[in-house]
């Protein structure tokens, strides 16, 4: 394989975990605030 396939590959590669890094911080923050609703309908039911 030739080093321009590789660092072309490499390149791909990095950009789809970017790509997945934000997705999961995306979720991260989207449960986040989720737990913290719950939180708050848990105290103002009690």
């Amino acid at each position: 394989m030739s080093t321009e396939k590789t660092i072309a590959n490499q390149i791909a590669t990095n950009q789809e975990l970017d790509q997945l890094a934000r997705q999961a911080q995306r979720n991260a923050k989207k449960a986040e605030v989720e737990g913290g609703l719950e939180t708050i309908n848990c105290l103002s039911s009690a």
